[in-house]
């Protein structure tokens, strides 16, 4: 059985509420397996009643190599003792 790598990303981008007045930017830091898996649970987590999936719009998704670059607490200890979340 193939162990799975879980790695660390930076996704950054912004959404509009139902109105759409404003932008809102966002930076998450998520662990996944991939970009693509990182794009999804940043969509998940933001979406509500008032911003739909389709209102979220991802500007960029970076991986993160060296621990100590994370901003988010409980990302970077589950980095540096290798979680899996």
């Amino acid at each position: 059985m193939a162990e799975i790598i879980v790695k660390t990303y930076r996704v950054n981008g912004y959404y509009k509420t139902r109105y759409g007045v404003n932008d809102n930017y966002f930076e998450k830091e998520v662990r996944a397996i991939s970009a693509m898996e990182a794009k999804k649970q940043v969509t998940q987590v933001i979406a509500t009643r008032k911003v739909t999936p389709f209102r979220i719009f991802i500007q960029n998704v970076e991986e993160i190599t060296d621990p100590k670059d994370i901003k988010d607490r409980v990302v970077r200890t589950f980095a540096i003792e290798n979680i899996r979340t």
